[in-house]
C-alpha cells in the first residue's frame, strides 16, 4: 500500500510519538475506515504540523484489528511498531521502517 495515501477516516486513535531533528513528529495509531476494522497508520509531521505523508495498512485477507503501537526515531530510519490480529493466531508483531527524508 502506498504510504502517501489520503485515507477516509470515521474514527482513528494515536499511540505513539517520536521527535526527530527539526522537531519534525512521528506518530503511530490506528484509524477506521468505511466497512473496515482498525487499520495501521504512521504518519510525518513537520515541526509546524503540517502533514508530511501518511502510512496505512490493512490486513485485506483477515480484516481484524491492526493497531499502530509505537513510533521511533533512529539515525536514517523511522520505525512503525505494531501487532496484527489474526485469525486462530492471535496478535503477531508488524514491524515497518521508512527513510526518514
Amino acid at each position: 500500500m502506498d504510504r502517501h495515501l489520503r485515507l477516509r477516516l470515521l474514527n482513528g486513535i494515536g499511540f505513539g510519538l517520536a521527535v526527530g531533528p527539526d522537531e519534525r513528529i512521528f506518530a503511530s495509531g490506528f484509524y477506521i475506515a468505511q466497512g473496515q476494522f482498525s487499520d495501521i497508520f504512521g504518519a510525518l509531521y513537520a515541526g509546524d504540523g503540517t502533514r508530511q505523508w501518511i502510512h496505512g495498512y490493512n490486513n485485506d485477507d483477515i480484516d481484524l484489528y491492526d493497531e499502530g503501537r509505537d513510533a521511533a526515531w533512529g539515525p536514517d530510519s523511522l520505525i512503525l511498531g505494531a501487532h496484527s490480529m489474526v485469525l486462530g493466531e492471535g496478535a503477531n508483531i508488524w514491524v515497518r521502517a521508512f527513510k526518514a527524508d
